[in-house]
C-alpha cells in the first residue's frame, strides 16, 4: 500500500469531520422563527388600520348638527317696528322723533307676546298685506292695501279657523261678490257690491242650510220682490220693494197660518 495516500486520508479525515460538526452553527432556524413571529405580530396590527370607529363618530356629529336646522326655521317672529314706536301725523305714520314717513313692517303684540297684527307701510301709508291673528295664533283677517286704501281681496275667519266672510275691495270700497258663512261652515249670505253698495241678487240661508231670504238690491236698497222662509222651509213673508220701501206685505207663521206682519210670522 502506498503510505502517502493513506497519510493524506488520515490528515484530511479530521478536517472533514470537523467541518461537518460546524454545520449546525450555520443553521438560522431560530432566526427564521423569530422573523415569522414578527410577521405574525405585524399581521395582528392590521385591524388598527380599520376606520369604522371614525366613520361612526362622523355620523354622530352629523346627527348632532341636525337639530340646528330647526333653530334656523324659528327666526324671530316679528320684523319691522312695534306700533308703540310710531305716531300718526295727519294720517301719515312716522317713527317717533323722525320727519320721514315710515316705510316697512309694523306689528302689534298681545299681552302674552303673540303677534296680534302685521302691516306693510310705504311712505307712511298702508301698502301691501295687512294680517291679524287671534290670541290663540289662528288667523283672524287678511286684506290687501294700496296707498292707504283697501284694494283687493279681504278675508276674515272665526277663531276656530272657519272662514267668516270674503269680499273684494276697490279704492277703499266693497266691489264684487260678498260671501259670509256661519261658524259651522254653512253659507250665510251671498250678494254683490258695486262702488261700495249692494247691487244685484242677495240670498241668505238659515244655519241648517235652508234658504232664509232672497231678493234684489239696487244702489244699496231693496228692489222688487223679496221672499223670506222659516227654518222649516215654509214661506214666512213676501213683499214688493221700491227704493227700499216695502208694500203688499204677506206673512205666514211656521205652521202656514197667515198673519198681518213679519213680526207675527217670526213668533214661531
Amino acid at each position: 500500500m502506498n503510505p502517502v495516500p493513506l497519510f493524506l486520508i488520515i490528515v484530511s479525515l479530521p478536517l472533514l469531520l470537523g467541518g461537518c460538526g460546524k454545520e449546525p452553527v450555520v443553521e438560522v432556524k431560530p432566526v427564521e422563527e423569530k422573523v415569522l413571529e414578527v410577521k405574525e405580530e405585524v399581521k395582528t396590527e392590521e385591524p388598527v388600520a380599520e376606520v369604522k370607529p371614525v366613520e361612526e363618530k362622523v355620523l354622530e356629529v352629523k346627527e348632532e348638527v341636525k337639530p340646528k336646522e330647526s333653530v334656523a326655521e324659528t327666526k324671530p317672529k316679528t320684523e319691522g317696528v312695534n306700533e308703540e314706536e310710531l305716531e300718526r301725523r295727519e294720517g301719515i305714520m312716522y317713527l317717533k322723533g323722525s320727519d320721514a314717513p315710515y316705510t316697512g313692517k309694523v306689528y302689534g303684540l298681545y299681552p302674552n307676546g303673540h303677534k296680534e297684527y302685521e302691516t306693510d307701510f310705504w311712505n307712511g301709508k298702508k301698502d301691501g298685506i295687512d294680517t291679524a291673528w287671534y290670541e290663540n295664533g289662528n288667523k283672524k283677517e287678511e286684506a290687501i292695501w294700496k296707498n292707504g286704501k283697501q284694494d283687493g281681496l279681504q278675508t276674515r275667519w272665526y277663531e276656530n279657523g272657519q272662514k267668516k266672510n270674503e269680499a273684494n275691495g276697490k279704492d277703499d270700497k266693497m266691489d264684487g261678490l260678498w260671501s259670509e258663512w256661519y261658524e259651522n261652515g254653512q253659507k250665510k249670505v251671498e250678494t254683490n257690491y258695486k262702488d261700495g253698495k249692494e247691487d244685484g241678487l242677495m240670498v241668505g240661508w238659515h244655519e241648517n242650510g235652508r234658504k232664509r231670504f232672497e231678493g234684489n238690491m239696487k244702489n244699496g236698497k231693496k228692489d222688487g220682490v223679496w221672499t223670506h222662509w222659516h227654518k222649516s222651509g215654509r214661506k214666512s213673508m213676501e213683499s214688493h220693494y221700491k227704493d227700499g220701501v216695502g208694500s203688499d206685505v204677506k206673512a205666514w207663521r211656521a205652521t202656514g197660518e197667515p198673519v198681518d206682519s213679519l213680526e207675527e210670522a217670526k213668533a214661531e
